[in-house]
């Protein structure tokens, strides 16, 4: 168990921040349409697992680049 949060740890933290976020955000945007509409705000939590995946992979890459830990 240890092992798997230390693994997906961000993500699921990434997940529950666009959770917290994604309702303001979309609470925002209607009022500053006017009118209740989908856009950009949905994509909130889909954005933070890239981030957290495009980070992941840099600092992979980084270490490998350095000799250091080798990829599973």
């Amino acid at each position: 168990m240890r092992k798997w949060i230390g693994k997906y740890g961000m993500y699921i933290v990434a997940i529950a921040a666009g959770a917290v976020l994604t309702p303001a955000a979309i609470r925002t945007a209607t009022l500053q349409r006017g009118y209740k509409a989908i856009g950009g705000e949905y994509l909130i939590i889909p954005l933070a697992i890239l981030i957290v995946f495009f980070v992941q992979e840099v600092k992979q890459t980084i270490m490998e680049l350095r000799g250091g830990i080798k990829r599973e």
